[in-house]
Order: structure tokens, then C-alpha cells, then sequence
């Protein structure tokens, strides 16, 4: 058997509960691994997801890999769940701090496992309004440094070719989420939509590169991001322009 540990970091409040979401953050394992498997997913579709996480479609299987974390982080406040408003009843978030996540698998399938750990911290959150950057992750350890970096290491995980990833320097890491969050409504199939309840496509985390935090957006499909910030460049009722369109996006991928 293989055991991993990855030295990991919270660098944006992470909305990630159990049964009283409402009072209490904490770190759960199960969300953890959730997030995982979906990225490894969504990035090898004809891959070995049921082999490695388990499932019941066609012949039944555990899984073969098990997360755990050192400790339960401790350290949380209560945070807008929306930022560039500064609205609403503020929610218990795990502030910004360090996490280990160690994994047990074989070693037959660890490369895999690993490369779905890495994909989601590369590109991945954690918790509520993940997608707009809160319960950003990455590396505290032999992160990316640069723009050029992050594309060399993208570039050796096997990502589908469709796929389109840009970074963009910040002020700060709560600023870039404040950002993230500030969005149009309308475009759902762009940037999701809650009436009804739509997953946005396009999605947003923080990370930091050579010391300097920065926003990273991630589309499944090349031109939705240029589609999106048309959306945000001419907002209905003829308000600005959204800060997204005022970063200076690099590609990645």
C-alpha cells in the first residue's frame, strides 16, 4: 500500500459543514473526496473512477483509496457567503489555515489517485460558493511559481484539450473572491443561475503565484470564457462592467 500526505492550505474562507452547517464549519473528509472524484471525472471520463473511488453500476466495487486528515481545523468566524455585497446573514466559515491530506491507496493506482489530488488542487475548492472562489486549496509545498509554471504542470496532467484555464494577479485573496462573486444574472448556461438552481459551468478559485495571489477560471469549453465576459462587459440595465473584465487573464491551457 502507498501512503501520501499532501501539505495543503485553505487560502479563502471555506463554507464546508456537516449536520448544522448553520452553526459549525468544519472539514469533512467525504467533501473532500467528493471534489476529487469529480474532477478526476470530469478530466478522464473513460477513466477508472468507479476502480478507484468505488460504485454500484454494473459489478459492484469498494473503493480502493481512503482519504483522512491529520486534524480538525479549529480556527473559524462567520463570513459573507456574499462578498461584493456585504449581504446577508454571515455563515461559519473555516478561515484561511493549513491542512494535511493524507492518502492510503494501492500502488498499482497511485499515480492515478495522485493526479486526481493534484487536478483539484490545481483548479478546485471546497464548500459552499466554491465556484466563486470561497474554500480555494493549494499547495503549501512545491506549489507552481509562476503563470509559466502552472502551464507546464498542467500540461503534463493529461487535461482534455477543450478544456480552458486563465489566471489573473489580485490585490488580495478576499478581494479576488469579492470579484468572483460579482457576476450577471441570465447567462445560466454560462455562470449558473439559482431560479431554478443551476451549476455554473465556468468556475473561480484563488491561488498564488510566486507569492502574489491571483484568480484562476476555469470553462470546460474554449469560448465560454469570452463569452462570459462579454456578458460582464455589457451587464443588463446597462450598468459597468464587472471587475472580471478589468484583470489582466493569462492562458494557461
Amino acid at each position: 500500500m502507498r501512503n501520501e500526505t499532501y501539505a495543503l492550505q485553505l487560502l479563502t474562507p471555506c463554507f464546508n459543514g456537516g449536520a448544522d452547517p448553520i452553526t459549525f464549519a468544519e472539514l469533512r473528509v467525504p467533501s473532500i473526496r467528493g471534489k476529487i472524484r469529480w474532477w478526476y471525472r470530469e478530466a478522464t471520463p473513460n477513466g477508472m473512477e468507479q476502480i478507484l473511488f468505488g460504485g454500484v453500476s454494473g459489478r459492484a466495487n469498494r473503493s480502493s483509496v481512503t482519504f483522512r486528515t491529520c486534524e480538525q481545523p479549529r480556527s473559524q468566524q462567520k463570513v459573507s457567503m456574499l462578498p461584493h455585497k456585504n449581504q446577508g446573514v454571515p455563515r461559519p466559515a473555516l478561515t484561511p489555515q493549513d491542512v494535511d491530506l493524507i492518502c492510503r491507496c494501492q500502488d498499482e493506482t497511485f499515480a492515478d489517485v495522485d493526479r486526481a489530488v493534484r487536478i483539484w488542487v490545481l483548479l478546485g475548492t471546497l464548500g459552499a460558493r466554491g465556484n466563486r472562489a470561497a474554500g480555494s486549496v493549494w499547495f503549501r509545498d512545491g506549489a507552481p511559481d509562476s503563470a509559466t509554471a502552472l502551464r507546464e504542470t498542467l500540461a503534463g496532467l493529461n487535461l482534455p484539450p477543450a478544456w480552458d484555464i486563465r489566471v489573473a494577479p489580485v490585490e488580495s485573496f478576499d478581494r479576488g473572491r469579492s470579484i468572483a462573486s460579482d457576476t450577471v444574472k441570465g447567462v445560466d448556461h454560462l455562470l449558473g443561475g439559482i431560479s431554478p438552481r443551476k451549476d455554473s459551468p465556468i468556475k473561480f478559485k484563488a491561488l498564488e503565484l510566486g507569492g502574489v495571489p491571483h484568480l484562476l477560471i476555469f470553462a470546460p469549453q474554449k469560448r465560454m470564457w469570452e463569452d462570459a465576459l462579454a456578458a460582464l462587459e455589457a451587464p443588463r440595465g446597462s450598468g459597468p462592467a464587472k471587475p472580471l473584465c478589468n484583470l489582466a487573464w493569462e492562458s494557461v491551457f
